[in-house]
C-alpha cells in the first residue's frame, strides 16, 4: 500500500515538472509533501510493536520499478525516494 502511494506521488511530481506556471509548482509541492508524510510515517515507532515495517519491500519495489525504466526523471525520482526510505528507517 505504501509503495503504491509513493509511486503515485512520484509520478505526480515527475509530471508536474513537465508543466509550466503555478500549477506545476503547486502539484510538485503537494506531491513532495505526500512523499514526506509517507516517509515520516515509516519512521514512527509502532505501539504496541507489530510486525516488521514494510521498508524492505518498499525499497525493493521502488528500485525494481526504477531499474525497469530508461534513464530519465521518473527513474531518478524513484531511486531518490528509495534512498530516502533507507535514510528514514536508519535514523537513530
Amino acid at each position: 500500500m505504501v509503495t503504491t502511494q509513493l509511486v503515485q506521488a512520484i509520478q505526480v511530481r515527475d509530471l508536474a515538472s513537465r508543466l509550466e506556471g503555478s500549477a506545476s509548482e503547486s502539484l510538485a509541492r503537494s506531491a513532495s509533501a505526500a512523499i514526506d508524510d509517507l516517509l515520516d510515517d515509516l519512521g514512527k515507532p509502532r505501539f504496541p510493536p507489530g510486525p516488521p515495517k514494510p521498508w524492505w519491500n518498499i525499497v525493493s519495489s521502488l528500485s525494481f520499478m526504477a531499474n525497469s525504466l530508461q534513464e530519465g526523471s521518473l527513474k531518478q525520482n524513484l531511486l531518490d525516494v528509495a534512498a530516502k526510505v533507507l535514510d528514514v528507517v536508519n535514523r537513530p
